[in-house]
């Protein structure tokens, strides 16, 4: 028999909306004292978090990503995007891929919007609806 050490707390997490996950199973579900659903949380809590994790310095650029990330959610939940993912993670590695590239836009391209969802014209529909709004595409430099 093992014993639980008494400061010991056991943490289990799914995505049941995710592709090819299950619900719970009742067993477990069962043997938990506490079941939370958890959303994302407040967007100055996003802001908060995610500059803590990654060491991103400005916070107004950090609040506009955590913006574009939930209108993002929003946009997919209203046009029944449910394909992808994003959340925390996404936002974590944009912000990150961001500050080694210097570009905040590109770098959504390839964070953010590729793990929302894998059709393209729902893709251009996010980045001429959520992401442009906010981060338009750099300008090309005019050759001299």
């Amino acid at each position: 028999m093992i014993e639980r050490h008494p400061d010991a707390v056991v943490v289990v997490t799914t995505n049941t909306s995710y592709e090819g996950c299950r619900g719970m199973n009742q067993s477990v579900l069962d043997r938990m004292s506490l079941v939370r659903d958890v959303e994302l949380p407040e967007p100055e809590v996003m802001v908060q978090r995610a500059m803590s994790v990654t060491g991103a310095m400005d916070e107004y650029q950090v609040s506009q990503m955590v913006q574009v990330v939930n209108d993002m959610a929003e946009y997919c939940r209203k046009n029944s995007i449910t394909d992808g993912s994003y959340g925390m993670r996404s936002l974590i590695d944009w912000i990150i891929s961001s500050e080694i590239t210097g570009d905040v836009y590109h770098s959504a391209l390839y964070t953010i919007i590729s793990k929302a969802t894998a059709d393209e014209m729902d893709r251009e529909a996010l980045i001429s609806t959520v992401l442009e709004p906010i981060f338009a595409p750099p300008r090309k430099k005019a050759a001299v």
